[in-house]
């Protein structure tokens, strides 16, 4: 697994240290220095958990573009606002950050007063509000910017009222009429199997279809709650379809990456194993031989 070295964070730090914040604003070519070595800390991060790749980004991310003042913001030129953007769509893509979210949101409004913005843009930005699960802000964008690239954001019916500090919560996609409805997922008590999955990733697939076929692995099924990933998109049609199929492995959406602190690692497909909602195992991935006994193995020893 890939770290990012101590060398390599001095440097970037060197290389903001080397920029006068009186003129950065100004300087394109300097800007264009700043993205580059946030994509360099993208590459050197592959490998890294969510979790960790997340820091990683958000560290590099910080110290290569601090927010700006309102006067700053004002003397942007139109392509230094597209890459003070571009950046922070990066640094939100990986973390969920709402601070990334603003610093997107404040050069989204630089362009727009400079008539620069673009149905990419606006597209990267209706998705950021869907990971934030900012629905409002999500379908007033999309209204102005109907070019945009986003699926149609459904009526979202929340039995929690908004509220986000009442533990796990989920969305769930109805297989035959699509209604989408936000309720708590319980896993915090007795013993749980958390699958990180989507019918979109190949291997998730291919464990899915493991679960179904194996009767040892098959026994587990019950005890399994086959959650997607946040992400900048629903995907509403795939699930749905996925749901109508695999009742008995129906998928949903988790809220917020906040309200899951157990896990570090959203890549699809990992299995978490929870006693009581403590963490006791682990299973990342699934290649071709498939991961039957170490499945097996982190189930008996949370008693299952």
């Amino acid at each position: 697994m890939q770290k990012l070295s101590r060398s390599f964070a001095w440097i970037l730090v060197c290389a903001v240290l080397s920029l006068d914040p009186g003129t950065a604003v100004a300087r394109e070519a300097e800007w264009s220095k700043r993205y580059d070595a946030l994509v360099e800390t993208d590459e050197q991060s592959k490998g890294l958990s969510t979790h960790m790749r997340a820091q990683a980004i958000t560290d590099s991310y910080a110290a290569l573009f601090p927010p700006l003042s309102a006067a700053q913001l004002s003397r942007l030129s139109a392509a230094d606002a597209a890459m003070g953007f571009r950046a922070a769509n990066m640094a939100n893509f990986y973390t969920q950050d709402e601070r990334h979210l603003a610093q997107m949101q404040a050069y989204f409004l630089r362009l727009e007063v400079l008539g620069a913005t673009s149905a990419s843009q606006a597209s990267d930005l209706m998705g950021a509000y869907v990971a934030s699960r900012r629905w409002s802000e999500a379908e007033k964008l999309q209204a102005r910017y109907p070019a945009a690239d986003q699926e149609p954001l459904p009526s979202i019916r929340d039995t929690l009222g908004g509220k986000t500090d009442s533990g796990p919560s989920i969305l769930t996609v109805d297989a035959v009429h699509g209604e989408v409805v936000r309720i708590p997922e319980n896993v915090m008590k007795g013993a749980v199997i958390v699958a990180i999955s989507h019918p979109l990733c190949h291997f998730s697939q291919a464990a899915a279809a493991a679960m179904a076929s194996d009767p040892e692995l098959a026994k587990l099924k019950d005890d399994i709650h086959w959650i997607a990933p946040v992400d900048r998109a629903l995907h509403l049609q795939v699930l749905q379809q996925w749901n109508a199929q695999h009742p008995d492995m129906a998928m949903k959406i988790a809220y917020s990456r906040s309200q899951w602190p157990q896990l570090d690692n959203w890549g699809t497909p990992t299995f978490y194993f929870l006693l009581e909602g403590k963490l006791l195992g682990k299973v990342e991935g699934w290649p071709e031989e498939g991961r039957k006994a170490e499945l097996l193995r982190a189930a008996h020893a949370i008693g299952l």
